[in-house]
């Protein structure tokens, strides 16, 4: 995401280089580049609040969701865990 800026820069070095002099920059490219480095900061937090947020999340997860994500699959059905807590019951 915050490389979003970069990524204009280069769309509009591009784009000069494709017109050959010619006028080149239109409207969304001069709102882009007027836009996007007001929105940096909150772009930089959204992805520092993402990468905690993921490495917190790791390893965090109840034992019944782990033993489901495993690359050989659940060993007990879910409906099977409910009766024997009773919960299935009403």
């Amino acid at each position: 995401m915050s490389d979003s800026y970069k990524h204009t820069l280069a769309r509009i070095k591009q784009a000069n280089k494709e017109a050959g002099g010619k006028n080149y920059l239109g409207g969304s490219d001069v709102a882009m580049l007027i836009i996007e480095p007001m929105l940096y900061p909150q772009e930089r937090i959204q992805e520092f609040t993402h990468s905690i947020a993921k490495r917190r999340s790791r390893n965090r997860w109840p034992s019944l969701v782990s033993e489901r994500l495993k690359a050989n699959g659940p060993t007990t059905r879910l409906v099977d865990l409910e009766c024997e807590k009773g919960e299935g019951t009403e």
